[in-house]
């Protein structure tokens, strides 16, 4: 079954599992898995049609591989239907699958769905919590977010660098700067999680969109990380978005020397 996660042929992968004389769902899952892994959405999708179409049935292991799938491509109705079946089920789904349950209905847009699902929950852990703040975050729902991150740290859970790349991120497509940089002093003092060069990229972002350039050159100068492509290309959008034209291409210049070095690596 390893070969699958090798595969690149969805029809021979079909063919092979076929001719198997035996299939269960951990051949299915593990079908479905490898196909994920390939990049081959669609394809997993189809699997899984015909698995149930076999009268397969799935476990909650299935369902944690397929709703993300669903969620790429906003499949909303078909992650109704498993959530529906899920709910006639006689099993208790477990943490994960609910939370892949969550993550599909916020991917798709539909936080209500989302908010439901973790309301309905017995056990929260913290990707569950994270799932709902990122949720609200990428949804534009900065208010919720901020309501549900506080809500998460009254029930006893600690956030994490996931948790405020989520808020972070959210803060910077909103126009949230004053707020963004707020939340980013207070994971240094109050909550004491590592700073990663993502929360950086996103505090960047945030004062380049606000055209406080010149701050977020001044981060970039003291943080203790190198620069990625990502946050001297933010830069460059933020000149190019508030006329900086110099600047610009001061930036430009960043990037393209940090480009050509990565191509002198491979």
């Amino acid at each position: 079954m390893r070969l699958f996660g090798c595969t690149v042929c969805f029809e021979e992968a079909i063919r092979v599992f076929d001719d198997m004389p035996q299939r269960n769902v951990v051949s299915w899952n593990s079908l479905i898995g490898g196909l994920v892994k390939k990049d081959g959405v669609f394809e997993a999708m189809e699997a899984f049609r015909i698995m149930q179409g076999k009268g397969m049935g799935f476990s909650w292991l299935t369902l944690t591989k397929i709703l993300p799938v669903y969620a790429r491509v906003t499949a909303l109705v078909s992650g109704k239907e498993i959530h529906a079946v899920m709910v006639k089920s006689t099993a208790k789904p477990d943490g994960p699958v609910l939370n892949s349950l969550m993550d599909m209905y916020a991917k798709c847009g539909a936080m209500d769905y989302c908010r439901r699902v973790f309301d309905g929950m017995q056990s929260k852990d913290l990707s569950s919590w994270n799932t709902l703040i990122t949720g609200y975050a990428i949804n534009g729902l900065m208010t919720e977010a901020m309501e549900s991150f506080q809500e998460m740290i009254c029930s006893g859970f600690s956030p994490d660098g996931i948790t405020f790349i989520a808020l972070l991120s959210g803060c910077s497509h909103a126009g949230l700067t004053d707020e963004g940089c707020r939340l980013f002093a207070r994971m240094k003092i109050e909550c004491a999680v590592s700073l990663t060069v993502e929360h950086y990229g996103c505090l960047v972002d945030a004062l380049g969109r606000a055209g406080r350039i010149e701050e977020a050159l001044e981060i970039v100068k003291n943080m203790h990380f190198k620069p990625t492509g990502s946050i001297w290309g933010s830069l460059l959008n933020s000149c190019r978005i508030h006329g900086l034209v110099p600047l610009g291409e001061a930036v430009a210049k960043q990037l393209f020397e940090l480009e050509l070095k990565m191509l002198e690596t491979m």
